[in-house]
């Protein structure tokens, strides 16, 4: 363990911040004090053996107690990795100049300009590497990426972490991306939103549980293991929203993005179903994603086999975690919608 880090975190936080009680060890210091002898002494006397161990046992006590506090750490704003299983946000140091144009890659062409004011979401420092998820590019439509930065030296050089081409959208309120080559987990909470305040979010993979604790609308996580269920959490530990589909299930890309809604993919070479959106509106059933894939039965069954369709063409629902209905047959599609609004599926 590096005690002289422990030691500097330490003084940093202090210089920073007021610390307070919690109740209960306000309640515990207050109860002890009751219980002390009330008595006026006339002149300076000296405790007994057995109350000078006990006091001393109590101030050992309420000192550990402290201790223990401080490290739980209920609501962390900074800090770093403070155990295998907590990641908390630690401010990147900026004492060497960041080249963000090794960002421009065969796939991003970005222009100089677009890296005039970079935004840190969050930032966490894990076996001597830094991650980060950034926002650059236009003001009213940026680009927000997770990156990782590379000493060299002289500077940091700036490259894309995850293998994938993810960036985290402004139209999901919960986010969450896990790149298995990397172990490394990502994503952002009500991003340019005003909706539940999420304070940190409990991943669960096989046999271990992550608590990432959330820093400009992002969090990030490393673990070897994929995800199982991420719950995002309030400061008061209420579960505002669970996924248990993630983007390496096959399932993922045609999942509604958001709790309580619907996902429709129509498989379809000719334009039997073109109507069906028009009559979905007429009867006030609201679908947020509709997708289209002109293409037969075995072709759909080869690019997806989760799909196993018999014939097109073809009707398949989802909700935000897996396949509700799969049908052949409009009316019954309809008639599903009426029976389950704002997704309120019966298995």
């Amino acid at each position: 363990m590096d005690f002289d880090r422990i030691d500097q975190q330490l003084r940093n936080r202090v210089e920073q911040e007021t610390l307070e009680l919690p109740n209960r060890i306000e309640k515990t210091i207050d109860s002890t004090l009751e219980e002390l002898p009330d008595q006026r002494l006339s002149k300076p006397q000296r405790f007994s053996k057995g109350m000078t161990y006990w006091l001393s046992g109590v101030a050992c006590a309420l000192f550990a107690v402290l201790l223990f506090t401080y490290f739980q750490n209920e609501n962390p704003q900074s800090g770093t990795v403070s155990s295998e299983n907590t990641f908390i946000h630690e401010p990147f140091p900026y004492e060497k100049a960041i080249d963000w144009l090794t960002l421009k890659t065969d796939s991003y062409s970005f222009p100089e300009e677009y890296f005039d004011e970079v935004k840190i979401w969050t930032s966490i420092q894990y076996e001597g590497r830094w991650f980060a998820i950034i926002e650059f590019g236009e003001k009213d439509i940026p680009f927000v990426k997770l990156v990782e930065f590379i000493d060299k030296g002289d500077q940091y050089t700036v490259s894309f972490a995850a293998k994938s081409d993810f960036t985290i959208s402004d139209n999901e309120e919960y986010s969450h991306w896990y790149d298995e080559e990397n172990g490394i987990g990502f994503g952002a909470v009500n991003p340019y939103g005003d909706h539940n305040i999420v304070d940190s979010v409990k991943i669960y993979t096989k046999g271990k549980e992550i608590i990432s604790h959330v820093h400009g609308d992002g969090y990030i996580y490393m673990s070897p293991d994929k995800p199982e269920k991420v719950e995002f959490l309030s400061e008061d530990q209420e579960v505002l929203r669970t996924m248990e589909t993630f983007n390496f299930d096959p399932v993922y890309p045609f999942i509604a993005r958001d709790a309580g809604e619907y996902s429709l993919l129509i498989v379809d070479q000719t334009e039997e179903t073109g109507v069906l959106t028009g009559r979905l509106h007429e009867l006030g059933i609201d679908i947020k994603t509709i997708q289209r894939r002109g293409m037969t039965a075995e072709q759909a069954n080869e690019e997806h086999p989760f799909l196993q369709l018999e014939k097109t063409p073809a009707l398949i629902l989802f909700d935000d975690t897996e396949m509700v209905l799969k049908t052949y047959d409009q009316e019954e599609l309809i008639q599903f919608l009426s029976r389950n609004p704002n997704n309120k599926v019966k298995r």
